[in-house]
């Protein structure tokens, strides 16, 4: 009878402990650094599910969400090419974005899944594509994905005949060595100007009510300022030779930071879905703020002269009714507004949207808050 009575004892004593442990939030190290997220990895019939975004981006991908799909497109920061994938789908379509476009369809050893309103990817297939090393410590209950430029590249480049060696591929504007921050000349700036589009807004009798610029970002979302767009319809985007017409569809359109973004299409569906053809082309981005004396570049559309550029310098970082502005000298007027602030980079850093007359005062929204209003479109 002891016996029984101690062996029961101990069944108590256990069952608070294993419980504990299980309970205990599985830690995500990338490349060495403890990533903090709202979410956590977590491991579903032995296989370990990553945070879409945490993964992402934290190995230089800018990771977009289309839930209407229930698809995501990640574009590599440092390279170019990206992938697209979808929910309980294990195709992945690898693409570059080097000249004209070439695509491998691939069979990865994971699905993609959607879970209490966040996307996880299979760890290991999503480390088998891009090259990286994964493991499981049991003790600290962390998962660990190492990765770098060169593994990533060394594993997606030839699966779309992109090739490995340094500078091999220098025409193309879209590879800009961020390791190396290569500056670019004025004219290699110019190029980019077929990612910046002239904006129409339209009522609803389809008149048009104001004009502005605007840029597009991977994944063919198209960012131009709110007060652009403010009481119209829809709007009209002439952009790299195309007309889009939004129909009134957005997906998010913000009058405190002055800022709005659109899914650009050819055509939509009754509930705004994309259905058509949208921008292949898109600007990178660094949501660093520049540094004081820093060159920048605006691309706009200054009283309607489609794709003008000019060139200035940082001249200070203001906060003005609570929200952080990018002061500097690139000269923008009428029809600018919404245009693209560049840094010598070629990275997109600001959106243009105000000008005071008469000197040389010019201002422009960090993309950071871009960023945060695309981020909250996968929550």
């Amino acid at each position: 009878m002891k016996k029984i009575i101690i062996s029961v004892i101990l069944v108590l004593l256990l069952i608070p402990a294993s419980a504990s442990a299980k309970s205990t939030s599985l830690s995500l190290v990338i490349n060495g650094n403890y990533i903090a997220s709202a979410t956590s990895p977590i491991i579903i019939n032995n296989t370990t599910y990553i945070p879409m975004r945490a993964l992402f981006e934290n190995i230089d991908f800018t990771v977009v969400y289309y839930p209407e799909y229930k698809s995501a497109l990640a574009s590599y920061n440092k390279g170019p090419f990206e992938i697209a994938f979808t929910i309980n789908s294990n195709n992945v379509d690898v693409s570059s974005t080097f000249l004209e476009s070439t695509t491998k369809k691939i069979k990865i050893s994971g699905k993609p899944i959607f879970l209490k309103g966040t996307v996880y990817v299979p760890m290991r297939a999503f480390s088998e594509l891009l090259g990286a090393n994964v493991s499981y410590d049991k003790y600290r209950y962390a998962v660990y994905f190492n990765s770098s430029v060169e593994k990533i590249r060394s594993k997606v480049y030839p699966l779309v005949g992109l090739p490995l060696e340094e500078g091999a591929a220098t025409n193309n504007i879209d590879i800009v060595n961020n390791d190396t921050k290569k500056v670019l000349s004025a004219k290699e700036i110019a190029q980019l100007m077929d990612r910046v589009g002239y904006v129409i807004s339209y009522d609803n009798q389809g008149n048009p009510i104001s004009s502005g610029s605007g840029f597009t970002l991977a994944g063919g979302i198209f960012i131009t300022n709110h007060h652009v767009v403010e009481n119209s319809s829809g709007i009209l985007v002439k952009l790299d030779g195309t007309v889009y017409d939004s129909n009134g569809w957005y997906k998010f359109d913000n009058p405190t930071t002055d800022i709005f973004g659109v899914f650009l299409s050819t055509s939509y569906n009754e509930n705004g879905g994309i259905t058509g053809i949208s921008p292949s082309k898109y600007l990178n981005y660094d949501v660093n703020l520049p540094e004081v004396g820093d060159k920048v570049y605006a691309i706009g559309s200054p009283q309607g002269l489609e794709n003008s550029l000019s060139e200035g310098i940082i001249s200070g970082i203001r906060t003005i009714d609570g929200i952080t502005t990018i002061q500097h000298t690139a000269d923008i007027d009428h029809g600018s507004s919404g245009g693209a602030l560049l840094d010598e980079y070629g990275n997109v850093i600001g959106v243009t949207n105000a000008g005071i007359s008469g000197g040389n005062l010019e201002f422009a929204i960090p993309i950071k808050y871009v960023i945060d209003e695309l981020n909250k479109l996968s929550n």
